[in-house]
């Protein structure tokens, strides 16, 4: 899997752009214009070129292409914050395409201070549950109101 392009900003090595595919570069590039592309436009241009037969390493290699020079571009995240929202970007379009069950739903991945992951996990602790299943059930109840 390719993790960039060629652009280096603040020390994010993009690495050289992968071999042409211009279906792939059109559609991609289109729909990944910012450090936070729309998901719902992301899932149909990976559908619709699924659809024409592009291997699933093209699309991963051409999405990551597309979006690393636009994190590598951002003043305000430090290098370590751009390499994990490429390494997050990365693994959330590989699973859309190689984990079908993972089509209907978004991943969402957002740095925290390490404070506040720490009352995370006592919360999920004295929840008995995973952070991940306190932090769903947290976001569900503050979005009815609880």
């Amino acid at each position: 899997m390719l993790l960039a392009t060629s652009a280096s900003a603040a020390g994010l090595e993009c690495g050289a752009p992968p071999a042409g595919h211009p279906a792939a570069d059109a559609a991609l590039t289109g729909v990944i214009t910012s450090a936070h592309p729309d998901p719902g436009a992301l899932r149909a241009a990976i559908a619709r070129l699924r659809r024409d037969g592009v291997s699933n390493g093209t699309i991963v290699d051409h999405a990551v292409a597309a979006y690393c020079p636009l994190v590598a571009a951002d003043g305000i995240l430090p290098l370590d914050r751009k390499r994990e929202a490429v390494r997050r970007f990365a693994a959330e379009v590989t699973a859309s395409l190689y984990d079908p069950g993972q089509d209907s739903a978004v991943i969402l991945a957002l740095p925290l201070a390490p404070s506040l992951v720490e009352r995370v996990d006592a919360a999920a602790a004295r929840a008995k549950t995973t952070r991940d299943g306190w932090i769903l059930g947290a976001i569900e109840a503050g979005l009815a109101g609880r």
